[in-house]
C-alpha cells in the first residue's frame, strides 16, 4: 500500500503527464539504473581481466559509463551475436531510459538494425577537458567511448597517429582514465572482429590502441 510513506495507490492513479518526477517515478529510474549496471558485456568483462593488473570490479568499471555509452557497446555486443532486428535495439534503448537511442544507430530498419559506425556520428563536442565543468564531464557527450569513436574516425579518414592521439588528450582526462581507454578499445577489436561494416576500422583501432599504449607527454 505504501512504499517509503508514499501512498502508492494515490500516486498510481496520477497519469504520468501530471506526476512528472514523483518518488514513485524516482524509484523505478533508480532500480532500472541498478539492473542495466549488471548488464556488462561478456568480451568487456574478459578485455577487463586481460588489461588491468588490479583486476576491478567488472560492474562498478561499468557503472562509470555514461547510459549512451553503455547502449553503443552493448549495442555492439549484439551485433557481434548476430543480431539485427531493430526490436532488440529497441528493447536496450528502453532499458538504458534513452529517449533519443535512434540517435546511436546506423540503419534502423525492421532487420536491419546496428549501432552507429565511427564516421556516421557528426563532429563532438571540442571543448577541451579543462574547460568543461566538473558536473558535466560524466555527460554522453564528453564520454571516453565519445571521443575516442571520433579519433577513429579522424584515422579512418586518413589523419595520422599523432592526431588522433592529440584529440583524446586534449578532450579527456587521458591520464587518470588511460586503463579505461585501452580496455574499450581491446573490446572493440575484439566484438567487432566479425562485423563486416567494421571491416575498414580495424586497422584503425589497432593503430589507435598501440598510441595509447605507448604514448608519452
Amino acid at each position: 500500500a505504501t512504499i517509503d510513506g508514499m501512498d502508492l495507490e494515490a500516486e498510481l492513479r496520477t497519469p504520468n503527464k501530471e506526476r512528472g518526477r514523483s518518488a514513485l517515478r524516482v524509484l523505478m529510474d533508480t532500480a532500472k539504473s541498478t539492473a542495466t549496471d549488471f548488464l556488462v558485456p561478456i568480451q568487456l568483462e574478459q578485455a577487463l581481466q586481460r588489461k588491468t593488473e588490479t583486476r576491478p570490479d567488472p560492474y562498478l568499471f561499468w557503472r562509470k559509463f555514461a547510459t549512451e555509452e553503455k547502449f553503443l557497446l552493448k549495442g555492439l555486443e549484439l551485433e557481434y551475436q548476430g543480431e539485427k532486428k531493430l526490436g532488440a535495439f529497441q528493447d536496450l534503448g528502453r532499458a538504458y531510459g534513452i529517449p533519443d537511442y535512434e540517435s546511436l544507430l546506423g540503419p534502423a530498419q525492421a532487420n536491419n538494425a546496428r549501432t552507429k559506425l565511427p564516421a556516421e556520428f557528426p563532429r563532438p563536442d571540442m571543448t577541451r577537458l579543462a574547460d568543461i565543468p566538473p558536473s558535466d564531464r560524466g555527460a554522453w557527450k564528453h564520454s571516453p567511448t565519445r571521443h575516442l569513436y571520433h579519433a577513429l574516425r579522424l584515422l579512418h579518414d586518413g589523419a595520422d597517429v599523432e592526431r588522433a592521439m592529440k584529440h583524446v588528450v586534449d578532450a579527456i582526462d587521458f591520464q587518470n582514465i588511460r586503463p579505461r581507454l585501452i580496455v574499450i578499445l581491446t573490446y572493440l577489436r575484439g566484438v567487432t572482429v566479425y562485423l563486416p561494416h567494421w571491416g575498414d576500422y580495424r586497422d584503425s583501432v589497432e593503430s589507435l590502441a598501440i598510441g595509447i599504449e605507448n604514448y608519452r607527454s
